[in-house]
């Protein structure tokens, strides 16, 4: 079954000494298939960007982008994972190590903070705040 959401999204990237905030109000579709559940929706800023936010059974949270850079991250409090970022001028591998994780559907909230790494050196903090209903 599939309905119909209203979602607030704000990401925060923090990298060396700035931070920015970006907040998105967008329509979105909620669907469960076979205990996973499945939040898409488009961001809309100069360039729309498609995003698939897979919530599975483990508590582990999988983020699809697929706009002018394509990006899929594994967000697990147990254990680190490895996420390919294609950009216009290159892949790019970074580690994912997920320091926060909170997800209630029934309240409509998923909470991430993670940190991406390459090779030994931090890339920045991120915090992903997703509220529907």
């Amino acid at each position: 079954m599939q309905q119909n959401i209203q979602i607030n999204l704000t990401n925060i990237i923090q990298q060396d000494d700035t931070s920015e905030t970006f907040h998105f109000n967008e329509t979105g579709t909620l669907a469960t298939i076979r205990e996973i559940s499945y939040i898409r929706f488009t961001e809309t800023t100069s360039v729309e960007t498609p995003v698939t936010v897979k919530i599975n059974p483990d508590q582990t949270i999988a983020i699809t982008r697929n706009g002018q850079s394509k990006l899929q991250l594994l967000l697990d409090l147990k254990n680190d994972s490895i996420t390919h970022y294609q950009t216009p001028i290159g892949m790019i591998v970074m580690t994912v190590k997920t320091n926060q994780l909170k997800i209630d559907l029934s309240k409509g909230i998923i909470l991430a903070k993670y940190q991406l790494w390459q090779a030994n050196t931090i890339v920045g903090q991120y915090t992903f705040d997703l509220n529907f209903k």
